[in-house]
């Protein structure tokens, strides 16, 4: 009986943790790039993400950042551009727009 006690604890234990620590996971913010170029961004960075390559008229998947301020890096070829974003409050889903003149645009979904 004592070790189904102990156990039942260690279970309860365990699922409070993670319960936890997806609230946490779920009070920052995702976000994605959609270029809206016709040719690839070799690279596209935002504050400690780096998306890699990304082909003219695709989105990336969504990946996790903290809210701040971010410096935003396109790499094209021998062009670099490059801007801030300021990310603020809980838990938004945005997608940086990138156009063919390296402009952005930051959209909450």
């Amino acid at each position: 009986m004592k070790k189904l006690k102990t156990l039942t604890f260690v279970l309860l234990a365990i699922l409070l943790f993670n319960s936890c620590e997806k609230e946490s996971e779920e009070s920052g913010h995702s976000i994605r790039v959609k270029n809206e170029n016709t040719s690839t961004w070799e690279d596209i960075k935002i504050g400690p993400l780096s998306f890699g390559n990304v082909s003219g008229g695709t989105t990336t998947a969504y990946k996790s950042i903290d809210a701040g301020t971010h410096k935003i890096t396109l790499v094209h070829g021998q062009t670099t551009q490059e801007s801030e974003v300021t990310l603020s409050g809980d838990g938004n889903k945005m997608t940086i727009i990138a156009n063919a003149a390296g402009e952005f645009d930051l959209v909450k979904d």
